[in-house]
């Protein structure tokens, strides 16, 4: 549980009626909202992940953490057509950022497989003509061991920490030279590979629900966003909060609440 002190901490900021704007988004503001949740949660599991956590983490979103500091969880209300754009998690392949390459040179320079000269890599040498013709998700994987052999992690975070880096297929399609027949072939062909290379097999079909009315009330009454929002601020700060101090942050020690229970 949070010591007293983090309690008291916790409550210079949280205020569970700052979130009562959230009644009155729409479905797809309140599905960005999750959404940007999401992507702070990846920010973070890569700044904890990286050679330096402690200074990668004090500037993994801190836009985002000073709107919710400030009492102000809508992140993504006002968001524009190029917002929603670059939140399309919804689908299973999207676009790569600016953001995630300019991490995957960093993965590449720090697997040490490269010759770089003063500004970038140099073409000429063999060992680079060898090493630049390797797909990403080779250094990735290299990158990956290189950490769970150098940093003091416990067996599942070496685990998952392998597991993402394997897990994220970074390709190159041409649109205009394939038809979209021929393209969703290859895909077929490729994967079968990737999954045997990689251990990793297909995520199992869950239940769909519908994402209306009635869930957007089920996700303020059961104050989720809250509830993500102070996990996010526990992890970052290297604190676990429980059941209860959930119970008791959110509800003001009036309301029995079995987080364990709603989470299942």
């Amino acid at each position: 549980m949070a010591t007293a002190a983090k309690k008291v901490e916790l409550t210079k900021w949280f205020k569970p009626e700052n979130y009562n704007v959230l009644k009155d988004i729409t479905v797809m503001q309140l599905c960005q909202e999750i959404r940007k949740r999401k992507a702070m949660f990846d920010e973070l599991e890569e700044a904890l992940e990286s050679d330096e956590p402690e200074w990668c983490v004090s500037q993994a979103n801190p836009e985002e953490r000073d709107l919710i500091l400030s009492g102000k969880p809508l992140l993504a209300s006002k968001s524009t057509d190029e917002d929603c754009n670059a939140y399309e998690s919804d689908q299973h392949v999207r676009l790569m950022t600016a953001g995630k390459l300019y991490q995957l040179e960093g993965y590449i320079k720090e697997t040490g497989l490269l010759d770089y000269g003063e500004k970038t890599v140099t073409f000429h040498t063999e060992k680079n003509r060898y090493g630049l013709q390797q797909p990403i998700l080779r250094y990735k994987q290299i990158r990956a061991q290189q950490l769970v052999e150098s940093r003091n992690f416990t067996d599942e975070q070496k685990k998952n920490l392998v597991r993402r880096a394997e897990s994220a297929i970074n390709l190159e399609i041409d649109i205009s030279l394939s038809t979209d027949d021929q393209i969703i072939e290859s895909m077929r062909y490729l994967l079968n590979r990737w999954r045997k290379q990689t251990g990793i097999k297909p995520k199992t079909s869950q239940q769909s629900y519908g994402f209306g009315a009635v869930m957007v009330q089920k996700i303020v009454d059961f104050r989720v966003i809250p509830i993500l929002d102070l996990l996010y601020h526990a992890k970052s700060n290297n604190y676990k909060l429980s059941d209860k101090d959930l119970e008791q942050l959110l509800y003001h020690w009036k309301v029995r609440f079995n987080h364990s229970k709603f989470c299942s």
